[in-house]
């Protein structure tokens, strides 16, 4: 049996082509890419997903399996703020984060610091910031490294633990030790976004819905469509290709790493890949 604990795993393992050969998020796409060869040819990359979050532990009990029948993802206003809305690490996902931290400082079979990072990326999303800061701050040197949020690097949204916090309220929160202004586009009045995430309204098209509907499932917004999450992640690879730097860290989601490595991860685990893999 599979586990599944995000909204992202169960859409990719539901998803089948009609032989029943399983769809892969993203091998197809990175093949298809066109892009020139990266600035930095022995750049890696180091991907890392969060810790376990309120929603992952919601989608794993039973009854809750998103998509399912019945299925909804509204809450009540205080349940939302506190667990779901942009879903934070509950107290099994910050014991991750520490182990995680734990972990990278006492593993001596490693070859790899994260001091060599040259570049830290997080996606915006509360549980990537999170992560990072418990999992992977307390094993840096003095030497400061850049951090940035970047809103391509977020999970897909799925549900509304996929919508995020205004760019203002973020940079208030973290402001001083992570950049929220270089990784947002500025709109059309010159001003940088608060709105990152996807949103619906935004789009030419009349939104369909994509998720699994029509047996009693609701949802408490819409879902960012194939088209806009894989135009998304190829903006991503452009980017991740176009920086100079030696060494980028990744923290992000499911989704995210699937699209880029065809890989499933566990909560809180890393890889180091060589980007021209």
């Amino acid at each position: 049996s599979i586990l599944i604990n995000s909204s992202a795993e169960a859409f990719h393992h539901a998803k089948k082509c009609p032989e029943g050969v399983e769809f892969r998020m993203g091998l197809t796409s990175i093949k298809n890419i066109n892009s020139s060869p990266p600035i930095n040819a022995q750049k890696r990359i180091v991907f890392v997903r969060h810790g376990c979050t309120y929603m992952n532990e919601h989608l794993s009990k039973p009854g809750c399996s998103w998509g399912s029948p019945n299925f909804s993802d509204i809450f009540s206003q205080e349940l939302s703020d506190e667990c779901y809305l942009d879903s934070k690490l509950s107290p099994q996902g910050l014991q991750q984060a520490k182990e995680l931290a734990k972990r990278i400082q006492e593993d001596p079979s490693s070859d790899f610091s994260f001091s060599e990072v040259d570049l830290f990326v997080l996606s915006p999303l509360t549980r990537a910031i999170q992560t990072y800061e418990l999992g992977i701050l307390p094993n840096l040197s003095n030497r400061p490294t850049p951090t940035m949020a970047l809103p391509l690097a977020a999970e897909r949204l799925y549900l509304i633990s996929d919508i995020g916090r205004p760019r203002s309220v973020l940079e208030k929160d973290y402001g001083d030790r992570i950049d929220f202004r270089s990784g947002f586009r500025q709109n059309s009045g010159g001003t940088l976004e608060e709105t990152w995430w996807f949103d619906e309204r935004l789009i030419t098209k009349t939104y369909e819905e994509w998720r699994p509907n029509g047996e009693n499932q609701s949802y408490a917004c819409p879902g960012e469509p194939d088209d806009e999450f894989e135009k998304r992640m190829q903006d991503l690879y452009q980017w991740l290709s176009s920086r100079k730097e030696s060494t980028i860290a990744v923290v992000c989601h499911w989704g995210v790493i699937n699209w880029m490595l065809d890989a499933d991860f566990e909560n809180c685990e890393y890889r180091i890949v060589d980007f021209n893999d």
